[in-house]
């Protein structure tokens, strides 16, 4: 179910109920996996402002369907009420199996592109998938020289494991976003919005974190890694301000 479909669902339940054209922008980006954070910088607006505007949104479901939607489970339920779904794993005639949504499965895709005509490396799918997943590895790095399709693979992987964890979370770090930043957005989601208490210092956002960790089976994809590293001098040294991430990493794997 594509995000216009599920518009179309929700109008014909709204009735006299409309949607303002935020709201109905936020339902678009949250529908196809993007954060609050992420939607603030596509469309210009104060991430204060987009987060206010989706709880209204859910709230607002909520009372209209008379059960509690969050950003998490909304498609979920929206899916659920679509007279085309005869189960919660109904798979849509033009959806190939890398476009399904997720309907069991809380799933923030981020900045993650469509790898529906990935072709090849069968032998290292294999290999990553069985760490991932048999082997339950709680850190696996993807390395390589540029442009050989590491985030391709990644993402390729990470789609095929998905129904083996109860959260997948991907983000990109091109941009070299502070742990700072980014953390208290995957902490919310890993939480379904209802952990406001996040801590404001780094170290203790990746305490917070691992305790969502201990609690579900999760697969956090960081991808573009190198963005945060320093360039020209001793490999894997990270660039100042940005050596929490080790930490983070340290932290996992312990």
């Amino acid at each position: 179910m594509t995000a216009d479909e599920g518009l179309a669902v929700l109008e014909s339940i709204l009735d006299s109920e409309y949607l303002s054209q935020t709201q109905t922008m936020v339902f678009r980006q949250a529908w196809v996996g993007q954060s609050y954070v992420e939607i603030a910088i596509a469309t210009g607006y104060d991430h204060g402002y987009i987060k206010d505007t989706g709880a209204q949104l859910w709230k607002l479901l909520s009372r209209v369907l008379d059960k509690k939607v969050t950003k998490n489970n909304f498609r979920n339920i929206i899916c659920g009420l679509s007279p085309q779904s005869q189960s919660p794993l109904v798979k849509l005639p033009h959806e190939t199996s890398d476009s399904v949504s997720s309907t069991c499965f809380n799933q923030s895709w981020g900045e993650a592109n469509d790898v529906t005509s990935f072709y090849g490396r069968t032998e290292e799918q294999n290999c990553l998938e069985k760490w991932l997943v048999s082997d339950r590895c709680r850190l696996v790095s993807v390395l390589g020289i540029g442009g050989v399709g590491k985030t391709a693979l990644a993402i390729k992987v990470a789609k095929q494991a998905r129904e083996q964890f109860d959260y997948v979370v991907w983000r990109s770090l091109r941009h070299a976003p502070p742990l700072i930043e980014l953390f208290p957005d995957i902490i919310l989601f890993l939480s379904e919005q209802q952990d406001t208490q996040i801590p404001n210092t780094a170290p203790k956002q990746v305490e917070k974190l691992l305790t969502y960790l201990r609690q579900h089976r999760c697969l956090i994809v960081l991808d573009n890694l190198e963005a945060i590293l320093q360039t020209g001098g001793r490999a894997g040294k990270y660039r100042e301000g940005y050596e929490v991430y080790g930490y983070l990493l340290e932290r996992v794997a312990d």
